[in-house]
This record gives structure tokens, C-alpha cells and sequence, in this order.
């Protein structure tokens, strides 16, 4: 294990938010390639709208195991 013990429950939670945040900057990135790129063969789109349907997975997976941050 990389922290020398099985990581705890506050490990597993910066680990799926960590996980949400990495989908948020792919998507955006992907955004940001649609308007900019134009490699032939590549679907921007589809990426992006990949990658969104995989935070919105993500992110449903974390508020339903943690809830929502109350600000």
C-alpha cells in the first residue's frame, strides 16, 4: 500500500474527488480542443461529451457516497 497501510476513509475521499477533478480538467480541455484543434480523424466532440458523461458519473458516485459540500 502506498501509505503503508490500507488507505482510510478520509484517503478514499480525496482519491474520487481527486477523480472528479481530474474528469472536470479533461472535459474542459477536450472544449477547449473543439474550438482550436482540427487533427484529421479526431471527434472532439465526442470526446467531450465522453468525458462529461464520465464526470457526471463521477460526480454522482461522490455526493451519493459523501453528500454535497455545504457552503
Amino acid at each position: 500500500a502506498y501509505f503503508m497501510k490500507e488507505p482510510d476513509e478520509a484517503i478514499r475521499r480525496s482519491h474520487a474527488a481527486m477523480q472528479c477533478a481530474s474528469l472536470l480538467r479533461e472535459a474542459m480541455w477536450s472544449m477547449v480542443s473543439e474550438l482550436y484543434l482540427d487533427a484529421p480523424g479526431i471527434d472532439y466532440v465526442a470526446y467531450t461529451e465522453e468525458n462529461l458523461a464520465r464526470l457526471d458519473t463521477a460526480l454522482e458516485n461522490y455526493r451519493t457516497k459523501y453528500g454535497m459540500q455545504k457552503s
